[in-house]
C-alpha cells in the first residue's frame, strides 16, 4: 500500500511539474505578445498569473497533505488490523508500566478481557510471574525492565503466568521499544506466545529421548549402530559382550570386525538386503567374535532406520550361549531320558538276569559313548565271578568264570561302599594289574566301574572301557549310576519272580499231585464200594430170598428189609459213580462224558447238545479228568442257575492242548457283582482245576444273556503220562 502511495505522489508531483513548466512558458509568451503595448495590463496579468500559481501550488499542497493523512490512517488501520488478527499476543506498554494494548491473541492466551489487561501493570502481582519451572521471576528479569534499561530489544524472554487455580501459561517474549522523535522511549511493544503445548512436548520429548538413552546404555542387549559401513555407537551391554573396554575402541570399525568369519557373508547379505529397502527381517542366530577372538552365540535382529539424516542399521544381539547350552543340555537329557526308558521297557520284558543284561548292553553306548561294556555279577558265598553280559567279543576280552578274594582286589572297598570308580589312564595310573593285563587286549585306556550293590552286598559290577585316556566324565559316572541301580531293581525283581515262579511251581506240582491222591482215593473207595459194599449187599439180598424160592410167601418185615437192602445197592452204586466213573479210566473221555451226559438228563431234565471232534483217543489221565470235572462241575452250574433246559458242549483237541466249551442261553449273572460278594467258589474250582494241570479257564456272562465257559489244557506237560485206547 505505501509503494502505491508513492508512485501515486511521484505521479502528482510530476503532472504538477509539467503543468507549471508549460504555463509559465506559455503564459509567458502569451501575455508577451498580446499586451506588448499596455504595459500597465502586462503587470496586472503577471500579478494574476503568480496568484493562480500560488493558488494551484496551495490547492496541490492540500491534495497532498490529505492523501498523507488518509495515508497514514489506512496504515494504522491496517497495523491495527494486524495487530488484532495476529496469530501471536501483542502488547504496548508505556514508559510508566501501564499496559496500554492487548490484541484479541493476548486475550485468548492469557483467558482475561482486554480490559482487564489493560487496568494492570506489566509486573503487578496479580499476574503471580515465575519462571517455567514456578520459582518467583525478579522484576530485573522482565522484558520490559530489560528494555527499558538498556533501550535495546530483548529477545526469548522465557516465563509464566500462574493463576490462582494452579495451572501455569508459559509464555515466550520479544520486546521492543518504540522511540519518540526526541530519542526517548515512547512505548514498548511485547511481542509474546504460548509455547505451554511445545514446551511440555520438548519435555517429553527429552524425557522420551532421555529414557531411550538410559534405556539402551543399561538394556541387556548388545545394541549398536552400523552407518556408511563402520560402527557409530555401541551400548554398554555390546562393550560386554565383546570384551571391549570402552565405545571408542569400537566406533569407526567395520561390523566385520564383530561378527564371526563363519557367518559374515550370511550377515552381509541380511544388512544388504535391509539397506536395500527389506523390512520385517526376524531375530536371526548368528555368532559374534570377541576381542580375544573367541565366538560367542548371539540372537541378532536388524532394524533399518534414519540416524542424523542418514540410512543406518540399530542392531540388536542377545548372548545366547547360555541358552543354546541349556537346549544342548535339555537335547541330551530327553535323549538320555529316551535310553533309559527303552532300556526300561527291555528290562521289564526280560525274563532272567541275562537277558536284563543284554537289554541293558543294547543301548549303552547311545548314552556312554565306549569302546566295551561288560556287566559281571559276583558271588561272596562261592567266591567267583562270572561275565553275566559283554559288548566285547570273548577272544578280544578273555574274561571267564573265575574264583576271586575280596582283600585281592584294590578297588573292592569303594565298590563295596557303592562308590564309582573312574581310572583315568591304566597306563599311567593302575590300582588293577590283572585287570589291566585284559583290557591291553582291546586297548583300553580308561575304566568306569559302577558297583551293582545291594544292602551292602555286591552282587557285581558294570564296567565301561575307552581306548582314550580320560574319557568318562561326571555326567558318564551319573548315568552310569543311575542304569546300575535299575539294574540292581531288576536282578532283584528277577530273582523275586524266579522264586515266586518255582513256588507257584512247587505248588502247582503240589496241588497236581493233591487232585491224583484225591482221584485216586476217589477210584478206589469207588471200587470199593462197587466190589466189596455192592456185593456184599447183593449176597445179603440173596440170602434174605433164597428161602422163598419155592413160592412161599416172604413175611412183611423181610420184604422190607429187601427192599432197604435194594435202595442201599442202588445208592452205593450212585455213590460209586459220582466219586469217579470207573469208565472214564477204562473207555475214556468221551465214552464216560456221553454216559454222564445221559445221567444227567435223567436227574435235571436239561438236554446236553454234545459235539466233539478228534478226541477219541485217549489223553493223560490228570487231563481226562480234568477235563471231565470242569464240564461236571459248569453243568452242575447250570443246572442250579441257569433256569434252561437245554446246554451245549463242545471238546476239540489241538497239537498241543485239549479245548471245551460249556454254554448256556440261561439267567447269567454279573460277574462283578459276584466277585465282589465274594461268592465265587464255583468259578474259583473252575480256574483252579485248571490252572493246577497249566491251564486256563475263562468265564463270561451277562445278566440276561447266558454263560460261558471255556477252558484249555495244555497237553505237553503231562505227555508222558498219555495211554492210548
Amino acid at each position: 500500500m505505501r509503494n502505491q502511495f508513492k508512485r501515486f505522489d511521484i505521479q502528482i508531483s510530476l503532472i504538477y511539474f509539467s503543468i507549471s513548466v508549460i504555463w509559465i512558458l506559455v503564459s509567458d509568451s502569451l501575455v508577451l505578445w498580446l499586451l506588448q503595448s499596455n504595459p500597465v495590463l502586462h503587470g496586472y496579468v503577471d500579478i494574476f498569473k503568480g496568484l493562480v500559481f500560488v493558488l494551484a501550488t496551495t490547492i496541490l499542497i492540500f491534495m497532498l497533505t490529505s492523501r498523507e493523512l488518509r495515508r497514514r490512517q489506512q496504515i494504522e488501520q491496517s497495523l491495527e488490523q494486524e495487530r488484532e488478527i495476529s496469530p501471536v499476543c501483542i502488547t504496548v506498554i508505556t514508559p510508566n508500566g501501564a499496559i496500554k494494548y492487548a490484541n484479541a491473541q493476548a486475550e485468548r492466551t492469557l483467558g482475561l478481557t482486554r480490559s482487564t489487561i489493560t487496568t494492570h501493570i506489566y509486573n503487578d502481582p496479580h499476574w503471580h510471574i515465575t519462571d517455567y519451572v514456578g520459582h518467583p521471576l525478579p522484576d530485573e528479569g522482565l522484558p520490559f525492565t530489560q528494555v527499558m534499561k538498556t533501550g535495546q530489544p530483548v529477545y526469548g524472554v522465557q516465563h509464566a503466568i500462574e493463576w490462582p487455580d494452579g495451572t501455569r501459561v508459559l509464555l515466550e517474549i520479544n520486546a521492543a521499544p518504540l522511540l519518540a522523535p526526541d530519542g526517548t522511549i515512547r512505548e514498548v511493544v511485547a511481542v509474546f506466545q504460548d509455547i505451554t503445548a511445545s514446551y511440555q512436548n520438548n519435555n517429553l520429548l527429552r524425557e522420551s529421548e532421555e529414557r531411550y538413552r538410559l534405556l539402551v546404555e543399561n538394556s541387556p542387549y548388545a545394541i549398536g549402530i552400523h552407518q556408511d559401513g563402520a560402527l557409530q555407537f555401541v551400548n554398554q551391554a555390546a562393550l560386554r559382550l565383546l570384551g571391549y573396554a570402552k565405545p571408542e575402541d569400537l566406533f569407526g570399525k567395520p561390523i566385520s570386525a564383530v561378527v564371526h568369519p563363519d557367518t559374515w557373508d550370511a550377515a552381509r547379505q541380511r544388512i544388504g538386503r535391509m539397506l536395500q529397502g527389506e523390512t520385517g527381517l526376524y531375530p536371526t542366530d548368528d555368532i559374534y567374535q570377541r576381542i580375544d577372538g573367541s565366538p560367542v552365540e548371539v540372537e541378532v535382529t536388524t532394524v533399518p532406520f534414519e540416524y542424523r539424516s542418514k540410512p543406518a542399521i540399530q542392531v540388536i544381539a542377545l548372548d545366547i550361549s547360555a541358552r543354546k547350552q541349556a537346549e544342548a543340555n535339555v537335547s541330551r537329557l530327553n535323549q538320555r531320558l529316551t535310553v533309559l526308558h527303552q532300556i526300561d521297557k527291555r528290562i521289564l520284558t526280560a525274563q532272567s538276569a541275562k537277558e536284563i543284561a543284554d537289554a541293558i548292553l543294547v543301548d549303552i553306548h547311545h548314552l556312554i559313548p565306549c569302546e566295551g561294556a561288560t556287566i559281571t555279577l559276583w558271588d561272596e558265598t562261592t567266591a567267583s565271578a562270572r561275565v553275566l553280559s559283554t559288548t566285547l567279543e570273548p577272544p578280544q576280552f578273555p574274561f571267564v568264570d573265575a574264583p576271586f578274594k575280596s582283600d585281592s582286589i584294590p578297588l573292592y572297598k569303594s565298590l563295596r561302599d557303592g562308590k564309582i570308580v573312574r581310572i583315568a589312564d591304566l597306563q599311567e595310573d593302575n590300582p588293577v594289574s590283572e585287570l589291566k593285563k585284559q583290557l591291553k587286549t582291546v586297548g583300553g585306556r580308561s575304566l568306569l566301574i559302577a558297583p551293582l550293590i545291594s544292602h551292602e552286598v555286591i552282587l557285581g559290577t558294570f564296567r565301561l572301557v575307552s581306548s582314550t585316556p580320560d574319557h568318562f566324565t561326571d555326567e558318564h559316572a551319573d548315568i552310569l549310576r543311575e542304569i546300575a541301580a535299575q539294574m540292581v531293581i531288576a536282578l532283584q525283581n528277577t530273582q523275586l519272580v524266579e522264586t515266586v515262579r518255582a513256588k507257584n511251581e512247587r505248588l502247582r506240582i503240589l496241588s497236581t499231585r493233591l487232585v491224583e491222591a484225591q482221584e485216586t482215593e476217589r477210584r478206589h473207595i469207588a471200587r470199593e464200594l462197587h466190589d466189596e459194599v455192592g456185593q456184599t449187599l447183593t449176597a445179603l439180598d440173596l440170602m434174605l430170598s433164597m428161602p422163598f424160592k419155592n413160592g412161599a410167601a416172604m413175611p412183611p418185615e423181610l420184604q422190607e428189609a429187601r427192599t432197604l437192602v435194594n435202595d442201599l445197592t442202588r445208592l452205593i452204586r450212585e455213590m460209586s459213580l459220582d466219586l469217579r466213573p470207573s469208565m472214564l479210566d477204562d473207555l475214556g473221555l468221551v465214552t464216560a462224558l456221553v454216559w454222564h451226559f445221559s445221567r444227567y438228563q435223567q436227574q435235571t431234565g436239561i438236554t446236553v447238545d454234545f459235539k466233539y471232534g478228534d478226541v477219541q483217543r485217549r489223553f493223560p489221565i490228570v487231563v481226562e479228568t480234568t477235563v471231565y470235572r470242569i464240564i461236571q462241575e459248569a453243568l452242575t452250574n447250570v443246572a442250579r442257575y441257569a433256569g434252561v433246559s437245554r446246554a451245549s458242549v463242545r471238546l476239540w483237541s489241538t497239537d498241543n492242548a485239549i479245548h471245551v466249551q460249556i454254554e448256556d442261553t440261561g439267567n447269567g449273572f454279573d460277574m462283578a457283582a459276584v466277585q465282589s460278594a465274594n461268592n465265587t467258589s464255583g468259578l474259583i474250582g473252575l480256574r483252579e482245576r485248571a490252572q493246577i494241570v497249566g491251564g486256563t479257564c475263562a468265564i463270561e456272562s451277562n445278566r440276561g444273556e447266558g454263560t460261558i465257559v471255556t477252558a484249555h489244557i495244555p497237553l505237553e506237560a503231562h505227555a508222558e503220562g498219555s495211554e492210548s485206547l
